[in-house]
């Protein structure tokens, strides 16, 4: 988030930031109680836009995409499962059902 907002010259240490959450429903809970605004994956609020718990905010110029990253030790053997799923997730052809 820091990068992309630094691409609109925007300091993210700049940002009145009071509360910092890493739950997304804790995010959602606290957002919905009227306690500021969040940045969160479509996936992640997809439900509570349908219901109209959270609407959305479109931002002209703002292209909030991202890169997912797969962490593992070097040298590391996958198991089978394992394998399955690296193949899964690093597939261009990947689509993630909601």
């Amino acid at each position: 988030m820091a990068n992309i907002l630094s691409k609109h010259l925007i300091d993210i240490d700049n940002l009145n930031t009071v509360l910092s959450i890493n739950s997304p429903e804790s995010i959602k809970s606290a957002v919905s109680s009227g306690r500021g605004f969040a940045f969160l994956p479509n996936i992640v609020v997809k439900q509570d836009l349908r219901r109209g718990d959270l609407k959305k905010i479109h931002i002209k110029g703002f292209d909030s995409k991202f890169n997912y990253y797969l962490a593992y030790r070097k040298n590391y053997e996958f198991t089978g499962y394992e394998k399955i799923f690296k193949k899964f997730i690093t597939s261009s052809k990947r689509c993630f059902c909601y």
